[in-house]
């Protein structure tokens, strides 16, 4: 004999809510297969090198920018263990006023320190997240008004 399908008349009151619970925690238990064998795959040695030449190439890259900035004058904080550079404008500068000096005189665009609240005013935020050819491209550029300074 065929069993029916539960429904509200022939199930007591929120028998039908824990069985679709049930049934949901069952299907969703857990991480998938593909999310499970990322996991094991990171902790590998081949994969923990990959991830650490990943890590060295961005950090290089923040070195590069932020050797060019210093030789501007700049003040620079961070990019020596993350690849995010605040560079600090001078006494009394807004962080769009320094947004606006490297913007137009550098080509360099970052974010104005402002946008991540009261604390970043003044400081202007730089990534390395990018191409190694824009990195050295950007420090030629501030070296060579660096020169033009001295």
């Amino acid at each position: 004999m065929k069993q029916k399908a539960p429904t509200s008349d022939t199930t007591v009151a929120g028998e039908l809510t824990e069985m679709f619970r049930i049934s949901q925690s069952i299907r969703f238990w857990g991480a998938s297969n593909l999310a499970q064998q990322g996991g094991i795959a990171v902790l590998s040695e081949k994969c923990q090198q990959e991830c650490q030449e990943i890590v060295n190439y961005y950090l290089e890259n923040a070195r590069i920018l932020r050797e060019g900035l210093e030789a501007f004058g700049l003040t620079c904080f961070g990019g020596t263990n993350n690849p995010y550079i605040w560079v600090k404008g001078a006494e009394g500068m807004s962080s769009w006023d320094v947004f606006n000096q490297l913007l137009f005189k550098a080509g360099i665009v970052g974010v104005p320190g402002s946008l991540f609240g009261s604390s970043g005013e003044g400081f202007l935020r730089l990534s390395t997240l990018g191409r190694r050819e824009d990195m050295e491209k950007a420090r030629c550029i501030l070296m060579g008004f660096a020169a033009r300074l001295d």
